[in-house]
């Protein structure tokens, strides 16, 4: 499984070489890498990230369908598993969807390059956008992790003498 921060990473180098040909001119984007390979690593990644999810909802599905149980600090650590689960969905669903974006972008890129203003412009837009989301899911992510640490040490509790 692809780790977000790899996708990130890759993402940020795909990028910043869409807009130095933007900025520099098709040609010496070329040169650096031809656009046919970058189409085929955002495709790898979709597929990847598609693959990943399925295996996040089954994840999912399995921590639905656990045994009642009656103790209620391992209600809260389930409960706080699901949330986990359920936020890793929605964050890897968002980046889903950039991935489309962006796929859909430097098509665009491709077949309009007299409208490369207004891609830059969409791009910035919806740059700015994914930000504001992936910080929210890291502040949700945090809270959650943190809430586990103390209900694991209230489980913990119990056993130490």
């Amino acid at each position: 499984m692809m780790s977000i921060a790899k996708i990130l990473k890759m993402l940020l180098v795909v990028f910043t070489m869409i807009l130095t040909g933007m900025g520099t001119g098709s040609a010496v984007a070329e040169e650096i890498r031809p656009l046919q390979s970058i189409f085929s690593d955002v495709e790898r990644h979709i597929g990847e990230l598609t693959i990943n999810l399925d295996d996040i909802r089954k994840r999912i599905d399995f921590l639905h369908n656990l045994p009642v149980t009656h103790d209620p600090v391992i209600q809260e650590l389930r409960a706080l598993d699901l949330q986990g689960w359920t936020l890793h969905l929605e964050q890897w669903e968002l980046q889903l969807e950039h991935l489309r974006f962006a796929e859909t972008m430097l098509r665009k890129v491709q077949g309009l390059p007299g409208e490369l203003h207004e891609l830059k412009a969409a791009w910035r837009l919806h740059e700015g956008q994914y930000r504001t989301s992936l910080e929210v899911y890291r502040r949700q992510r945090d809270t959650i992790e943190e809430r586990r640490l103390i209900t694991e040490g209230h489980m913990f509790e119990r056993y130490l003498p």
